[in-house]
């Protein structure tokens, strides 16, 4: 699937779609989670 076809496909409520994204960038979103929670609870230690 193209970047396209799968935005079309979530905006139409495609189950399918957003499995597939979560699935293909679920370690990129929690890397990201836990990057934000940890400048949350700890500002000192961020860059």
């Amino acid at each position: 699937m193209n970047d396209v076809k799968i935005i079309a496909a979530i905006k139409d409520g495609d189950e399918t779609a957003i499995d597939y994204v979560i699935n293909k960038y679920s370690k990129l979103m929690w890397s990201i989670a836990s990057a934000v929670l940890k400048n949350y609870f700890f500002p000192e230690h961020s860059f």
